[in-house]
């Protein structure tokens, strides 16, 4: 009798999790993740990218960055990277950057997706373990990939959730202009 009551319930829950999914109006829960906050400051960070080049959040102040945290080894990540790429196709020439930071175990295998899918934006390598001050885990909080961060011109956050397009494009429409 218990198993009658729960079928309806998990059909119902999965109903409303796609509908959130793929509707504009649904707002997605936006997060807050100990002192982080939408309208708070983003932490700054220094992270090398696949050429071990020293790339910094502050680097780009005055533009709108989303911040891409995933991995290769992620299937949810690389099923979404064919709407990363079309997000940034979008605003990539609109004062807009994207930063992908990999939480990947294995440079090697980062460096073999982002060529093979062509992914020509901003790469880091998050590279420390959590317990070494690492960015996704003890700055940005990322406790499941991919989460997605938006900071503003100003360098707030206005986005701090999962991968959804619609609500991504809804906020950096917003504060793009």
């Amino acid at each position: 009798m218990k198993y009658l009551l729960l079928i309806p319930m998990i059909i119902l829950m999965l109903a409303c999790s796609k509908e959130t999914a793929t509707n504009p109006e649904i707002p997605i829960e936006q997060k807050t993740i100990g002192d982080l906050a939408i309208g708070s400051v983003a932490p700054d960070f220094e992270l090398l990218d696949k050429d071990g080049n020293s790339v910094r959040l502050s680097d780009y102040q005055g533009k709108v960055v989303m911040i891409d945290f995933w991995a290769s080894w992620c299937n949810i990540c690389v099923k979404a990277i064919p709407e990363v790429k079309e997000i940034y196709n979008k605003y990539k020439d609109k004062n807009f950057e994207l930063i992908s930071i990999s939480v990947d175990y294995k440079q090697e295998e980062w460096k073999q997706t982002i060529t093979a899918y062509n992914m020509d934006w901003v790469h880091l390598f998050d590279e420390k373990a959590p317990s070494e001050n690492n960015v996704s885990s003890l700055k940005y909080k990322v406790t499941g990939i991919p989460t997605i961060v938006i900071v503003d011109k100003e360098g707030k956050i206005r986005y701090l959730s999962y991968h959804n397009k619609i609500q991504i494009e809804k906020v950096i429409d917003q504060y793009i202009e």
